[in-house]
């Protein structure tokens, strides 16, 4: 009696629960599943703020007005994996059209995502799908506070024409965040370039950044300069220093 009692109840819980059952939910196969998905925020190749919420707005809308089923919405990255899922779940949107809007993730590492929105009918079948890349970019700043130092050749040193000068720069962040653009040229005295050691993006991420180069060697007697620079993400703010060495 006990045993008929447990399962007369369980079965009872099943069909309340179970989104099949006809008494509950106006439900058919849907074998089609005829879903368009729209993903409204954000749009296709936007570029959003780290450090900043990042709104989401996704629309799923059932062409033929029919129930809305399992939904999935999660952020992706650049190698397909992913990040945070938003919205998981069997929706049952009976209306057709269900809608999700928030601003649940954060980005906290700049680079390239994707917004992956997905639903299928209630066998979890006919699955649709769509995306949107995006581009989380550097908290905007207007302070960059990095400390350039040339610690070779020593201002007012002496070098020998045909031997090679040593280059050692440090650039070190206040707050060792990010080292962004790096420039580090010879110049002569006529401030012409004589030769481009570094031109790049560093990105150095633990805010500091050692330079060597054994790469210049004078073939001429003069006075020269080695001037080195870094610059934000978007190659503003230049930080830099130089020094004059004699070349005899």
């Amino acid at each position: 009696m006990k045993n008929f009692l447990f399962l007369s109840i369980l079965f009872l819980g099943l069909g309340l629960t179970s989104c099949k059952d006809d008494e509950m939910h106006s439900h058919d196969d849907d074998t089609d599943y005829n879903v368009s998905i729209t993903i409204e925020k954000p749009t296709a190749d936007a570029e959003v703020t780290m450090g900043e919420p990042m709104e989401v707005a996704v629309k799923f809308v059932h062409d033929e007005g029919k129930t809305v089923h399992n939904v999935k919405i999660e952020v992706r990255d650049a190698d397909g994996n992913s990040v945070m899922v938003l919205d998981e779940g069997h929706k049952h949107e009976e209306s057709g059209t269900y809608t999700y809007q928030a601003s649940d993730w954060t980005p906290t590492e700049h680079g390239t995502y994707t917004l992956y929105a997905e639903t299928s009918n209630d066998a979890g079948e006919a699955t649709k799908s769509a995306t949107a890349s995006f581009t989380v970019a550097h908290e905007v700043s207007d302070e960059y506070p990095v400390t350039v130092t040339i610690v070779s050749p020593e201002a007012g040193s002496t070098n020998t024409v045909n031997e090679v000068v040593h280059i050692h720069i440090t650039m070190v962040h206040d707050h060792l965040e990010t080292i962004h653009n790096g420039l580090i040229e010879v110049k002569n005295a006529n401030d012409e370039v004589v030769m481009t050691l570094l031109d790049d993006h560093i990105h150095e991420e633990d805010g500091d950044y050692e330079f060597h180069s054994m790469d210049f060697t004078p073939t001429e007697a003069g006075t020269y300069k080695v001037h080195a620079q870094t610059t934000n993400h978007d190659g503003a703010l230049p930080q830099h220093a130089h020094v004059e060495f004699t070349v005899q």
